[in-house]
């Protein structure tokens, strides 16, 4: 359980850092390869912005969808995602 929950927080943090906006109108998607495992990711709705992912490692499957938040303030800005991700073994 311990290393389910390091996966999950390490893989949400990496997955925060969007460097490729998505268009669901032109149905883009992103499509690579982490260390041998598939991963895919689309974004699903433009408002509010949702993004799904699935990816198959080994010997598991990761798969979820977020909705990205952004709270603004006078001198500040704060962003999280909402959303599940499972895990199947």
């Amino acid at each position: 359980m311990k290393l389910v929950m390091c996966f999950g927080l390490g893989f949400s943090l990496n997955y925060i850092q969007m460097d490729k906006p998505f268009n669901p109108i032109l149905g883009e998607t992103y499509q690579a390869i982490v260390d041998g495992c598939p991963i895919y990711g689309e974004q699903i709705s433009h408002h509010p912005p949702i993004s799904s992912l699935y990816m198959v490692g080994r010997g598991y499957i990761l798969y979820g969808s977020f909705e990205a938040k952004v709270e603004f303030g006078l001198n500040s800005a704060a962003g999280s995602n909402e959303g599940y991700n499972h895990v199947l073994f």
